[in-house]
């Protein structure tokens, strides 16, 4: 799990950056606003897994950054 993971002595002292991405369907400012709601979504869950949310930022690409 990944929470575990962030609790590791190895990583308990750095910050991350979650992003969330979209598919190039769609408008941007849909796509962007779905991205953002991703990240933020996965930083709560890891915030519920006992991670310091201050370690955490969440950032949406939308489809600026496709696979």
């Amino acid at each position: 799990m990944l929470a575990k993971a962030l609790q590791s002595s190895e990583l308990m002292a750095l910050k991350f950056q979650i992003e969330g991405h979209t598919d190039g369907k769609g408008k941007a400012d849909y796509n962007l606003k779905l991205s953002q709601a991703r990240a933020q979504a996965v930083k709560q869950q890891l915030e519920k897994h006992g991670i310091d949310g201050s370690r955490l930022s969440a950032l949406g690409k939308g489809d600026t950054k496709l696979a």
